[in-house]
């Protein structure tokens, strides 16, 4: 499935739930699930750039919260900010730099056949999940 497919299934969901279609939360909606990691000051700046006029911090706040009322946005907390992400795949890891905030993505197989394991020994289906294991990057380390 294609990325605008995957973007419709999106709206398809929301729209599903009764929520408003205003052009603002499907432009915040667009934002988030072209671009990883992003901030509420990002969010805004990038409609701002986009349609050239500002989007309420309030709407961003309703929108986000309207995404995670149905499990469509991750959060991550750091030390020193807060980003947001659309829930695009099931199993989703994060390093989290303390200092700077940095986040990087990560896949690992022996992590995914450990949840297999886990799932197995007490007879439980795992649908996905989400890990943040913080500590300090590289840059930082120096």
């Amino acid at each position: 499935m294609g990325n605008e497919a995957v973007f419709n299934n999106f709206l398809n969901i929301i729209l599903s739930k009764k929520a408003k279609n205003s052009i603002p939360r499907k432009e915040i909606l667009k934002i988030l699930f072209y671009n990883k990691h992003i901030s509420i000051n990002e969010i805004q700046k990038i409609y701002k750039n986009t349609h050239k006029k500002q989007v309420s911090i309030s709407t961003i706040y309703n929108t986000l919260n309207l995404l995670k009322k149905y499990n469509l946005l991750t959060i991550i907390k750091s030390k020193n900010s807060t980003k947001y992400e659309m829930n695009i795949h099931l199993n989703h890891d994060h390093l989290i730099c303390k200092k700077c905030g940095k986040i990087i993505e990560f896949k690992d197989e022996v992590l995914q056949n450990l949840q297999k394991g886990i799932s197995k020994k007490y007879d439980f289906i795992i649908q996905g999940h989400i890990l943040s294991l913080e500590g300090i990057c590289d840059k930082c380390k120096k």
